[in-house]
């Protein structure tokens, strides 16, 4: 890997609306930063403009978020679906974000396979947030998840069957994002299949901190398997606070000291809300 070990980027995310590309790299190096990701929010002119002027600037790109650039209208496509022509346009749509990214030597394109459908967690937020969130329904909304399992599994290898060739091709690992709702694919089990079945194909884990945090929060699992870990490819810097997420890091309740196991050369991309200060985001960045 290219980048130095422990390098912290600053994502697009951060960047204040309707600023364009140009003042959001001008503030990334006014804070120190050295490195950038682009977020899947980011259209297609930010982004056509955002990384060669990155680069014209001496700042890397680190990793880019599938899909980008974002769909004009409705919600982007996903790769785990049973809907065919769904997961035709979401290979698509990462096929086209690996080619930006090997065009912007970035080594990883972060992708969030998708949900199980027919699923809502709505009742248990609103459960937790009343406190009558009873231990019974916890234990079966894991029991009915680990029940769905084999039934994300395949929708996963659909998916992704799409897009490890492109990967492989692009010389771009494919990160595959933990999340933080109970019916979200992959589960850390999942993930662990995926990556034996898949071995040697360019995938890995991309550990979200703060979605692992709210997950456990809620009491559905213990954060995340050390396997996803020590093997991921990258990591998003966002605190939490109970289920809220997002939060500048080091403003909530996340232990900085999550990132241990994280192998050194994997970047780790402060990824928060446009409401940060620049002080909160100098911090993050310097570690």
């Amino acid at each position: 890997m290219r980048y130095a070990p422990r390098v912290t980027a600053l994502s697009t995310l951060c960047r204040h609306v309707p600023a364009g590309p140009a003042a959001f790299l001008a503030r990334a190096r006014a804070l120190g930063a050295t490195d950038v990701a682009a977020d899947a929010t980011l259209d297609a002119q930010e982004l056509q403009a955002l990384i060669p002027e990155a680069l014209r600037g001496g700042l890397g790109v680190v990793a880019i978020e599938a899909p980008c650039p974002r769909r004009q209208v409705g919600r982007s496509p996903t790769l785990a679906t049973a809907d065919r022509d769904e997961r035709l346009a979401a290979g698509r749509a990462v096929e086209d974000t690996l080619r930006r990214a090997a065009e912007a030597m970035a080594r990883v394109v972060v992708v969030r396979l998708g949900t199980l459908p027919g699923h809502d967690d709505a009742p248990i937020l609103r459960a937790f947030a009343r406190r009558s969130l009873e231990r019974e329904t916890l234990v079966a909304r894991v029991e009915l998840r680990r029940s769905l399992s084999l039934r994300a599994l395949d929708l996963a290898r659909w998916g992704l069957d799409l897009v490890v060739d492109a990967a492989a091709a692009a010389g771009v690992t494919l990160g595959l994002a933990n999340r933080a709702r109970w019916f979200d694919i992959p589960s850390a089990g999942e993930t662990a299949t995926l990556l034996a079945e898949l071995a040697g194909a360019p995938l890995a884990p991309f550990y979200d901190v703060a979605a692992a945090h709210v997950r456990r929060t809620l009491g559905l699992g213990n954060g995340r398997p050390e396997l996803e870990i020590e093997r991921a490819c990258g990591a998003f810097l966002a605190d939490a606070a109970g289920l809220r997420g997002g939060l500048p890091w080091g403003t909530g309740e996340v232990d900085p000291g999550v990132l241990e196991k994280l192998p050194a050369g994997a970047p780790r991309i402060v990824h928060c809300g446009a409401l940060a200060t620049d002080a909160e985001l100098a911090r993050a960045l310097a570690g």
